[in-house]
């Protein structure tokens, strides 16, 4: 309930044929999910989903999707801010 998290990447990798891959945000405040980017990806090929950073902001969630459930990697580079922790 107090961490935000500053999202730098989302790198999907394809072993085989053409996916589309496409990243989500659930927006905890709003109840909406706003689609956040879209890509076709090439066999043998990465890309990086992410154009800038994504911020999240507390119980909001990112979404990840393609349509293929085993060609298709992704990892994503997260920075968790975690303000209880913060001395004041």
């Amino acid at each position: 309930a107090t961490a935000r998290a500053i999202i730098q990447n989302i790198q999907f990798a394809n072993t085989t044929g053409t996916h589309t891959v496409s990243a989500y945000v659930y927006s905890y405040t709003n109840s909406t999910t706003i689609q956040i980017g879209i890509n076709d990806i090439a066999a043998k090929t990465s890309f990086n989903l992410a154009s800038g950073p994504i911020i999240l902001q507390e119980k909001d969630a990112l979404l990840l999707s393609s349509d293929s459930t085993t060609d298709v990697t992704a990892i994503v580079s997260i920075l968790e801010v975690n303000r209880s922790a913060v001395s004041k």
